[in-house]
């Protein structure tokens, strides 16, 4: 899934994929590069696979041929804590410090993911069966806002088409250039608004239905409307070309181009340089301008924080001792991605290439807001980490939020708040 090119080309394996993967223990999803951050701060990651696959009800596996120095295998680990569990395969026994650390952490501290579920307030609608239209720009759209979203600091979950009744939970909810969509679906989609929600419609929206019929009026009413009231909620109607047009990400690429890291490497460089010569925003405009419509905060950090840092949060019911407890898993992907070898065994440049993680640019002085369920405050927090230093975590509770100060993240941190009835 880390490109769209890869899946469009699997469409056909994928039949159904949503319907059988609540039966399967661990999706596995098998990628070459390992997470990082290149030269020109472009972020390679696998929260996409993630969050797709809580979604679809299973857990993500992946099988990352690159990550194999110790800081790499750390940050694939710190992605698998950060994504509600699953694993980080490994092709060799490459890494034993990170394992051993990360082994000991996952046994000491197994209650973090126990009974979890997912605090995000934002839901991304991602629908797999879109692809086998032959219509890939649904999934090159969400692949963008997974971006926009995880480097805006907005915890976000994807919804899939089997679980869209679950949109009730969010306060904001995303659909991105959804054709194809029944009418049941649609319905539940529009009640929601009605019932309060807020919902971004990026066009083209539900303009067909399941069976590529075109519909006569393009939903939720015929014209070009912007933002409006709809019922109790809001919608906010965006053209494609609304939603941050950033190409320096790894989706854009093809799967081969992708898979050859030297090749990925200086055409990703390249692209960000002119996205950023050409004032292309990355996210920060868009996020505000959703910000402002609806007049809610989904950025639980501020602006000026690294979008290297990449954050999630679960809550957790009480399980005597544990009080109920939400976590906030904080992952920081500024890891520089390294060319230790240019060359394989093979000779072969572009395709053999060794890569390892440097030194971590430390995201500093953090500032986390973090919403609290109605009726409850924070009675402690704490800090967990089997690659950071750590240091006391000071907060502040009040108007149902508790907001966390944080010195450093250097890899990965478990930010642990336990809650008491107010």
């Amino acid at each position: 899934m880390a490109t769209t090119d890869a899946l469009n080309k699997r469409r056909v394996d994928a039949i159904d994929l949503v319907r059988w993967a609540p039966v399967a223990d661990l999706q596995m999803f098998e990628e070459m590069p390992q997470p990082g951050c290149l030269e020109s701060g472009v972020i390679i990651s696998n929260v996409f696979a993630f969050r797709w696959a809580m979604a679809a009800g299973t857990r993500a596996g992946t099988l990352l041929y690159k990550s194999t120095s110790e800081r790499a295998a750390d940050l694939s680990e710190a992605e698998v804590a950060a994504g509600g569990g699953g694993a980080f395969i490994q092709a060799a026994l490459y890494a034993p410090e990170s394992r051993r650390r990360w082994k000991q952490f996952f046994a000491n501290h197994a209650d973090l993911w126990d009974q979890g579920s997912s605090w995000a307030k934002v839901a991304l609608l991602y629908w797999n069966d879109q692809v086998f239209y032959e219509y890939p720009e649904h999934n090159a759209i969400a692949h963008r806002l997974v971006h926009v979203l995880s480097e805006s600091q907005v915890p976000f979950d994807m919804v899939t088409e089997q679980g869209l009744d679950r949109i009730t939970a969010y306060p904001v909810v995303l659909a991105p250039m959804l054709r194809y969509v029944d009418e049941a679906q649609l319905e539940t989609i529009l009640d929601y608004v009605r019932q309060g929600g807020n919902l971004v419609l990026i066009e083209p929206f539900a303009t067909e239905d399941r069976y590529a019929r075109l519909r006569s009026a393009n939903p939720p009413a015929a014209g070009d409307i912007q933002t409006g009231v709809y019922g109790a909620g809001k919608i906010l109607r965006l053209h494609s070309d609304e939603v941050p047009a950033r190409q320096s990400d790894l989706w854009c690429l093809m799967e081969e181009r992708a898979n050859a890291y030297l090749l990925a490497r200086d055409y990703l460089n390249r692209t960000r340089a002119a996205d950023h010569a050409a004032g292309i925003d990355l996210g920060p405009q868009f996020v505000r301008r959703l910000e402002q419509t609806f007049q809610l905060r989904l950025r639980w950090c501020s602006e000026q924080t690294d979008p290297a840092l990449y954050i999630h949060a679960y809550q957790l019911p009480a399980n005597e001792p544990r009080p109920q407890r939400i976590v906030v898993h904080a992952v920081n992907y500024h890891l520089p991605i390294l060319v230790e070898n240019g060359r394989g065994e093979d000779g072969e440049e572009a395709w053999s290439g060794v890569t390892q993680s440097g030194d971590p640019v430390v995201c500093k002085n953090l500032q986390i807001t973090v919403p609290l369920p109605a009726g409850w405050r924070a009675k402690h927090v704490q800090a967990l980490s089997p690659t950071d230093p750590l240091a006391p975590v000071t907060w502040r509770s009040e108007q149902g939020q508790v907001t966390l100060h944080v010195d450093q993240v250097a890899i990965y941190q478990a930010l642990c708040i336990d809650l008491e009835k107010e």
